[in-house]
């Protein structure tokens, strides 16, 4: 049952790569009906409240995402934050069951892609409010970023982290391959060239990690720059153009 206006803080849905998120029906433990004033809780000077946070930060970024939650505890003696961690796979099955049962985070992590989702499921719910109050605007993220907490116009996430793209390379490989290592490629045709020295000088290749975050994205920059795309039909229409046909190792249809 919600008790009070407290106990209904919503699920801040944080986009970019990641996103803060309050929840619909998870409970606080303040009995008091105002929330966070002026700009975000800095000023709050109303009875103490206890939040909840989940989060799937099981790595090193774990470590990090906690001492910045003790460092907020540290300055704002009348708000607790515990930090919950849970796998990814199973943070957001686990989501809106908790939710909707009163048993939710104060204030979770979410994907960006997982933003619109949980929005028009009702897990999460607006925060253009506290936007507003944080003075927040495009200005201060990158546009795509900022955009990635919308859904239907409406505000579900302030950006919490984004994953970003590096270039890095060994400069003494490249001395040995007769490049210099102060002047790395940053065309295609550089690019392209410094790997045929390279491959004569003993590198083979390209490295691409295989994880989604990393190599995934790398992937799928080189595929676009190299005018690529993943496929030049949409699968829709691969799917209609594809007759069916009858496996014969196994009964069912394939495609």
């Amino acid at each position: 049952m919600i008790q009070n206006e407290m106990s209904r803080r919503r699920l801040l849905g944080l986009g970019a790569a990641a996103t803060l998120t309050l929840s619909g029906c998870g409970g606080g433990s303040s009995s008091d009906s105002s929330g966070a004033s002026g700009n975000g809780g800095k000023d709050y000077t109303g009875p103490k409240v206890d939040l909840k946070l989940w989060n799937g930060f099981t790595g090193g970024d774990g470590d990090i995402f906690k001492t910045l939650v003790q460092q907020f505890n540290s300055e704002h003696k009348n708000i607790a934050v515990s930090v919950i961690t849970y796998q990814w796979e199973d943070y957001y099955s686990k989501l809106p069951g908790a939710v909707s049962s009163g048993n939710g985070p104060d204030i979770a992590v979410m994907h960006m892609d997982q933003l619109a989702t949980f929005a028009a499921r009702g897990v999460i719910t607006e925060l253009d409010d506290v936007a507003k109050a944080l003075e927040l605007s495009e200005g201060d993220f990158a546009p795509t970023v900022w955009k990635g907490g919308l859904y239907n116009d409406k505000r579900y996430g302030i950006p919490l982290d984004m994953h970003p793209l590096g270039f890095y390379y060994n400069k003494a490989v490249m001395q040995k391959a007769g490049l210099d290592p102060e002047k790395p490629p940053a065309t295609r045709d550089e690019y392209t060239a410094a790997l045929t020295e390279l491959k004569k000088s003993g590198v083979q290749g390209f490295w691409v990690s295989p994880f989604q975050f990393t190599g995934g994205m790398t992937y799928y920059s080189l595929l676009h720059q190299w005018g690529g795309a993943p496929s030049s039909t949409p699968r829709w229409q691969r799917r209609r153009s594809t007759p069916t046909r009858l496996s014969r190792r196994a009964p069912g249809w394939s495609t």
